[in-house]
Formats: C-alpha cells, sequence, structure tokens
C-alpha cells in the first residue's frame, strides 16, 4: 500500500550514509539526520498499517452492502436490515435452503468478517478471529499480520457465488421462474 514511503526512506538512509562518508559529516550530524529518517520511516509504517485497519473495515462493509443488495430482491426490509448479524444472515438463507456455509470463499469471508470486529471492537484477536490460522488469541491487530490481498480477492468472487446460488436455489425450489 505505502510501500513507496518505507523504500523512499531507506533510500535515503542511503544515500545519507554515503554522503556523510564522502563529506566527512560530523557524527552528531549524522545521527541527527540518522534519527529523523528513522522517525520518517516509523510514521510511513504506521500509515501503512493504519491503511490496512481502515482498508480491512471499508472491505467487509463493501460486502456487507452488497450482501444486503442480493437479499432486498427476496426478502422483507426488516430481514435484509437484521443481515449485519451473521448468525441472521445464516438463518435468514437456511430459511430458502441455501447454506452460505457452502461457498467456495465463505471461510475467507468469514475470517474477514471476525477481522472487521476485531479491529472495531478492541483491536486484538477474538475467539472467533482465533479460529483461523495466523491469529493468537489476545494479540493486538496492527495491521501488518493482515494479508488485504487475499481478502481483496475473494470479495469479488463471493459476492458472484452467493449471488449465482441464491438465485440456483429459488429456481430449484421454484420460487422464481
Amino acid at each position: 500500500m505505502l510501500h513507496f514511503l518505507r523504500d523512499g526512506v531507506s533510500k535515503d538512509k542511503d544515500r545519507l550514509k554515503k554522503l556523510s562518508e564522502k563529506y566527512s559529516v560530523s557524527e552528531d550530524a549524522f545521527d541527527f539526520f540518522h534519527d529523523s529518517l528513522g522517525d520518517e520511516f516509523w510514521m510511513a509504517e504506521q500509515a501503512e498499517c493504519f491503511g490496512k485497519l481502515l482498508s480491512t473495515i471499508g472491505l467487509y462493509m463493501l460486502v456487507e452492502n452488497e450482501t444486503k443488495i442480493i437479499l432486498r430482491w427476496i426478502f422483507s426490509e426488516k430481514q435484509v436490515s437484521k443481515s449485519y448479524i451473521w448468525k441472521n444472515l445464516k438463518k435468514t438463507l437456511n430459511g430458502i435452503g441455501f447454506n452460505i456455509e457452502h461457498l467456495k470463499m465463505y471461510k475467507i469471508i468469514n475470517e474477514l468478517r471476525c477481522l472487521n470486529n476485531d479491529i472495531k471492537h478492541n483491536r486484538k484477536v477474538g475467539d472467533e478471529l482465533a479460529k483461523y490460522p495466523g491469529w493468537v488469541y489476545g494479540e493486538e491487530i496492527t495491521g501488518k499480520e493482515i494479508n488485504f490481498e487475499r481478502f481483496k480477492n475473494a470479495v469479488p468472487e463471493y459476492i458472484e457465488e452467493l449471488s449465482n446460488g441464491i438465485n440456483a436455489q429459488l429456481l430449484k425450489t421454484k420460487a422464481i421462474k
């Protein structure tokens, strides 16, 4: 995401080292500039981590919004409005004989949901997220550990699977023609 900032700061550190050797810069001056670049590097890392945290929340909002659009085809607004609660979504879909857990992308999207909730509520890995590989209950979620690309790539496929799956189920049960 913000790799260019971190890479730029790293290159600046290398250039500073070479310049200090070439022009005999005092050790104090070198240390001052080196520390300054370290601060910039830290800020770039923090910006990247916050970007991942916010992007993760935004990505799950997209999943929720697209899911609601699909649900509005066949369900009442009351059912749709409660679908942000995962067990309500599963119960609503089970009502038409559709099991969301059979979707290929279900586990990744459920992991994204758990991650979203843990970021928003306490920025620590909760019990649901800890069931997924790489997450340890109680650890702080900093953003560094988030594989955003994996989640981002799963979302379009999940939305398509959900839409096609509900449609196929409705055709199978002859709820639509």
